[in-house]
């Protein structure tokens, strides 16, 4: 998991990668709902 301030800081971090474009991002609040479905009981 990586976290970026920008679109443009992520977009500069996977050119300079060469990771493939097929992730997608989240909201801060979204990752943490995503999280909470992961790890709750």
């Amino acid at each position: 998991m990586n976290f970026f301030c920008t679109k443009k800081h992520y977009e500069e971090w996977v050119a300079k990668m060469q990771v493939s474009q097929k992730h997608f991002c989240l909201t801060a609040a979204e990752a943490l709902q995503v999280a909470q479905m992961l790890f709750s009981r």
